[in-house]
């Protein structure tokens, strides 16, 4: 089988590495947004120990926009007005009923009147309705927030660096470990690849991953200064509306062929497996899909982070990638 399987490990996927590779998983993620640092080397020396042409991929965690902490679930209403206010969380601030706190400084510089703030992954949108040093929104939904939320602004560049501090610290504390690759959130242009190159080794690939806007401008030259492309469809298709996403995915796959540049398709793949034994029907086309256009690898995120059926998460992906390989219409388009 040519398509790769990049499996995500998680403290309950942790024990359960060699089935995974034995399942045809060859490429392991490691989110470094979660867990800390004792994990995440343990993680590495056990996919290395099994067998040492595993590749280790570590996932940069990005300074992202998120709530502030709350000591009980903050119910949003429909057509209410909500402050957003920023906090530089030197002291411990707590979000109420109509507070909403954060840390990013620029918010208010950032947005317009009638923008659309993203909580949550869409389960709550807000509409701003004025702004000073902080912001006043409308809610035009109704739901629940919780500590630490992410905050997403679509269609808005978003004025932070590229690696957080302790992103910069563990890659620098960590080159001489069995790193092969670096997935890189939210790459904005070729500058954020060379700030990244400057850290890491030339040995290690740099994968920039397409999450949000700028790629539209900038993807050509990402695609040049970088190792592998990651189309990131979980916070692209906050940044994008959901009907154009899968031809945003086309686009930037045909462009990676074009290049020969390496190709992972991230994200709800088969997210159904989470819970369940089997996929969905919508889910064996997407993978199916994505192997015929030729991408390189097919990444699990929850799929293989849950405890409940990794192994089989695996192994299904294997089977759809390898008759999407070897279908007679895969070959007629390669010729």
């Amino acid at each position: 089988m040519n398509t790769k399987i990049l499996a995500t490990v998680w403290p309950a996927s942790l024990e359960k590495i060699k089935k995974l590779q034995e399942k045809w998983a060859s490429r392991f993620r490691l989110n470094l947004s979660h867990w800390d640092v004792d994990f995440h080397k343990n993680a590495i020396r056990k996919i290395k120990e099994i067998w040492n042409p595993n590749e280790v991929v570590l996932d940069t965690k990005w300074p992202d926009i998120r709530t502030g902490d709350t000591d009980w679930e903050i119910k949003i209403l429909k057509w209410e007005e909500y402050f957003l206010i920023f906090s530089d969380k030197k002291e411990k601030i707590f979000s109420d009923d109509k507070k909403i706190f954060h840390w990013f400084k620029k918010f208010s510089e950032t947005v317009e009147i009638w923008d659309k703030i993203i909580i949550d992954d869409w389960k709550i949108v807000l509409t701003v309705s004025e702004k000073w040093e902080n912001l006043k929104a409308i809610a035009k939904n109704s739901w629940t927030i919780t500590s630490r939320r992410h905050i997403n602004l679509p269609w808005k560049h978003i004025d932070l660096p590229i690696l957080t501090k302790s992103d910069e610290e563990i890659l620098k504390m960590w080159i001489s470990e069995w790193i092969d690759a670096v997935a890189v959130s939210f790459v904005r242009n070729k500058e954020d690849i060379l700030e990244v190159r400057k850290i890491v080794w030339q040995n290690i690939k740099i994968i920039a991953k397409i999450e949000n806007l700028e790629w539209l401008q900038n993807i050509d030259e990402i695609i040049g200064f970088s190792d592998e492309i990651m189309v990131a469809r979980g916070d692209l298709w906050i940044k994008v509306h959901f009907y154009q996403l899968p031809l945003v995915q086309k686009s930037i796959v045909k462009k990676c062929n074009r290049t020969l540049t390496p190709v992972i398709i991230a994200t709800q793949m088969l997210m159904s497996m989470t819970e369940n034994t089997t996929p969905t029907r919508a889910e064996v086309f997407d993978v199916s899909s994505a192997v015929s256009m030729w991408a390189n690898t097919v990444m699990l995120s929850d799929e293989t982070a849950s405890w409940r059926h990794p192994e089989k998460a695996v192994n299904v992906m294997r089977k759809i990638c390898e008759f999407a390989e070897k279908s007679e219409d895969f070959f007629l388009e390669i010729d």
